[in-house]
């Protein structure tokens, strides 16, 4: 298997290496502006409650962390999450060996690391990126502090369990990784691999990724890093390579730091955010007040009814299929989660690489199915049907009363045989684990699964194979084969042949349907008339994806006559003062991160604040299968 080619469609420009000095404009480090441009430099402006981001490439860090790491350092690959697929980035074409254990990158050569100062806003080209510096992220991502990325190389690849990863450097534009065994899905996880600067690493230690030390290989260059008040960057246009450049017009991005959503949406409100998560008690009210201004984004995570499969009666797969047809998702979607979410009737959510296309395969809503099913199982209209016990997350209790209401209206179960059991998610954990006995367990659960990178094998590879004791207790079939194929296959297209084939063994009508997919989860954001997000964001439900912040378009001249306030409210969006919040903080801030400070004024750039950017993203996580 090879690949090879551009970003999109755009001109490939390639250089040739050498040091470059960028002098940059003065006070934030911006890009020199072009002809004609605005008087202000167009600037994305966000928030964060991340008291002192980890910019560490390597690291494990959280959301907004991640999101900035992504737009300063160029990956290996890159993750197209319309197409569903890894495209090429700083490797231009792989390789992978005919028996799927080895894996050569051919990289670039026209890739800097490059280096702003933030005391003579220049930035100097210092060299290109090469292999060896991949070699030496491979190998800081194998130590401890690899976070999830690292634990997952540490299952794959040769030596990495002992911090001494089988990766080759035979040139400057070679590199070659040995797995442990063939596995195709390891492509999927090299669009969060980057590169390493061992010898800036050796200088400066634990302050490498400070301003003046930092050196960098993405889009953008970081301008400023105050803890606890911003962290500013500029675009790169002048050293970055054409073809590898987003079609957006941003040329900085202020993270401004708050201390918790309540405060980040208050400057949206203000006009001082472009984009803002919106708290817990807002939703509804800023959803129906201004839906104009209201994204849908998804995230990698499929809440789903998990059977337990081997105690009766979900021990008769008639009567899963049963309890599955009749569930109309589309109407559980729109009326109890308020069209927060996309129906699932298998489980990969679009954009996964390897990924069914979606609604062509699943037991879809068929109430004659459902009665026919039970019916054949033994249990006409639900007669003579035992009590069973459906334990759910504490705040799903409307799930539970349409579930239920379900299966009383369409297979006449009396809503006394469900005892129903609400509880927190370490119960819902413990009570569905391997080690459960067999008295304690639920016949029924909620739960949600979360894909930790964007491909099926983090799906039906990790949730449902029968050798990785799942929480639904399914035996081992000859699905289980398919898995172990599509997992070692290196062709994109015959993993998704193969990946389509165990979906719909699983959750097709003759399917074995050991649980069901209810709904892919989503979350709003508010988002500013002035701004455009790209495809894997404004497409909605559509996609998932990350933002690259040179594929967002702003109207600067909107943007600066609403930040002063010069606009009437229609043009910029809504009322320019902030709504009544509530007194104490609807979401707590993260629990991994120091006391926030509120945003303070700057003297260069002005009172100009924030917002978040938040996505669903293709790197990775550490979060386990949640709670609905």
């Amino acid at each position: 298997m090879s690949n090879s080619g551009n970003r999109g469609v755009r001109a490939c420009c390639v250089g040739a290496a050498m040091l470059v000095l960028v002098v940059l404009a003065p006070a934030d480090g911006l890009l020199s502006r072009t002809a004609g441009a605005q008087d202000a430099p167009v600037t994305f402006y966000q928030w964060t409650a991340d008291a002192a981001p980890d910019l560490d490439p390597q690291s494990g860090a959280g959301q907004d962390a991640t999101d900035i790491v992504a737009n300063l350092f160029l990956a290996l690959t890159d993750y197209d999450p319309v197409g569903g697929e890894v495209l090429p980035a700083l490797a231009a074409a792989w390789e992978a060996s005919d028996d799927g254990r080895e894996f050569t990158f051919t990289l670039r050569d026209d890739v800097y690391w490059v280096r702003y100062d933030p005391n003579t806003h220049i930035t100097a080209r210092v060299r290109v990126v090469t292999a060896p510096d991949f070699a030496a992220g491979l190998q800081r991502l194998c130590t401890p502090g690899g976070g999830q990325l690292g634990a997952l190389l540490r299952d794959i690849v040769v030596g990495c369990d002992a911090a001494a990863p089988d990766v080759d450097a035979p040139d400057a534009r070679t590199l070659v990784v040995a797995l442990k065994q063939a596995a195709g899905w390891f492509l999927s996880l090299t669009p969060a691999i980057r590169p390493a600067p061992a010898d800036v690493i050796d200088r400066y230690g634990a302050g490498w990724t400070l301003p003046g030390n930092l050196v960098t290989t993405g889009p953008f260059v970081l301008t400023q890093y105050t803890p606890g008040q911003r962290v500013a960057l500029a675009r790169a246009n002048t050293y970055f390579p054409q073809d590898l450049q987003g079609a957006g017009n941003v040329q900085r991005v202020i993270y401004d730091i708050v201390r918790d959503t309540n405060a980040g949406f208050s400057l949206y409100l203000e006009h001082k955010a472009d984009t803002s998560m919106l708290p817990a008690l807002e939703v509804a009210g800023f959803v129906g007040q201004r839906p104009d201004e209201a994204a849908l984004l998804p995230a990698q995570r499929v809440a789903y009814l998990g059977f337990i499969n081997d105690r009766a009666p979900f021990n008769d797969v008639r009567v899963r299929l049963a309890f599955a047809a009749a569930l109309d998702r589309a109407a559980f979607a729109a009326d109890v989660l308020g069209g927060a979410g996309r129906p699932m009737t298998h489980l990969a959510p679009p954009g996964v690489v390897g990924a069914p296309a979606i609604d062509q395969i699943g037991v879809r809503y068929d109430p004659e199915l459902a009665r026919a099913a039970l019916a054949e199982a033994g249990y006409p209209a639900c007669a003579g049907f035992p009590y069973v016990t459906l334990l759910a997350h504490q705040s799903t209790s409307a799930w539970v009363d349409f579930m239920v209401g379900s299966w009383r209206d369409v297979l006449g179960c009396s809503k006394a045989v469900f005892k129903v059991e609400l509880a927190d998610f370490a119960t819902l954990l413990t009570r569905t684990g391997p080690d459960t006995s067999y008295a304690d367990l639920p016949h029924l659960f909620t739960l949600a699964w979360h894909g930790e990178y964007p491909d099926e094998h983090a799906w039906v590879g990790e949730l449902l194979d029968c050798k990785a004791a799942p929480r639904t207790r399914r035996p081992c079939s000859e699905t289980d084969d398919l898995i172990v194929q599509a997992a070692g296959a290196g062709d994109l297209a015959r993993r998704r042949a193969l990946y389509a084939q165990i979906e719909a063994q699983f959750f097709d009508p003759e399917g074995t349907i050991p649980l069901v997919p209810l709904y892919q989860q989503a979350y709003w954001l508010a988002v500013k008339p002035w701004v455009s997000l790209p495809p894997q964001l404004a497409g909605g439900l559509a996609t998932v994806g990350r933002v690259r912040w040179d594929d967002v378009v702003i109207d600067g001249e909107l943007q600066q006559r609403c930040r002063r306030k010069a606009d009437d409210t229609s043009a910029c969006g809504g009322p320019s003062v902030p709504l009544p919040l509530p007194a104490t903080p609807t979401e707590t801030p993260s629990p991994t991160s120091t006391p926030r400070a509120t945003a303070q004024p700057n003297a260069d750039l002005g009172d100009i604040s924030i917002p978040v950017t938040a996505t669903p993203t293709p790197t990775l996580s550490a979060r386990p299968p949640g709670p609905p």
